[in-house]
């Protein structure tokens, strides 16, 4: 789920392969204001982000190892502005996204590796990510959510093996240990 300050939210339709957007003010048994998907282009999407400053979407489409780009105001089956995909791209079961404006950066969280990798905003086709945070040091442990605090330059990675919430500066990479983690009994 990702939100737009225009009241509207973005979720993952993960069986119909689509992207719903919302008004964040509707209530009840709403339908979305649109949908739209890509069929050949969004294969298990898991994670959304919306570039606010630009009027984009970035969709985490795990099966198919890609980052696919789309205009916010996106309706029916549309093909993607943009897709980072291939075998330099870092992509591994890729299952959260989130872009920096500020930076002009996406970080995508993969599964399979567990990792962070950073690209270029505007990056496509088989690009190399620019850092990755991969390792045992980092203690990324079956991440499922990440999300980008742009006022702090950090990362919040939530770890469904190990229950825990651990954070890393927006240029951390390597084996980077988490600068502060979130666990225990009481969190």
């Amino acid at each position: 789920v990702s939100a737009h300050p225009r009241r509207e939210i973005c979720v993952v339709n993960q069986r119909r392969q689509t992207i719903s957007v919302y008004d964040s003010l509707q209530s009840g048994d709403a339908g979305p204001i649109r949908e739209f998907g890509s069929v050949t282009e969004m294969v298990y999407p898991q994670g959304v982000a919306l570039d606010t400053a630009n009027n984009e979407i970035f969709v985490a489409s795990s099966m198919s190892n890609s980052i696919t780009v789309y205009p916010r105001d996106a309706g029916g089956n549309i093909r993607p502005l943009r897709k980072i995909e291939g075998p330099d791209s870092g992509l591994a079961y890729p299952i959260a996204v989130a872009v920096s404006a500020t930076w002009n950066e996406i970080y995508v969280l993969n599964g399979t590796t567990p990792s962070i990798t950073t690209y270029a905003r505007t990056a496509s086709g088989n690009a190399s990510p620019t850092r990755t945070i991969v390792g045992g040091s980092t203690q990324l442990n079956q991440p499922k959510g990440l999300a980008f605090d742009s006022t702090r330059n950090e990362f919040f990675v939530a770890n469904y093996g190990s229950n825990a919430l651990t954070v890393y500066g927006r240029t951390d990479q390597s084996s980077a240990a988490p600068v502060r983690t979130i666990s225990g009994p009481d969190s």
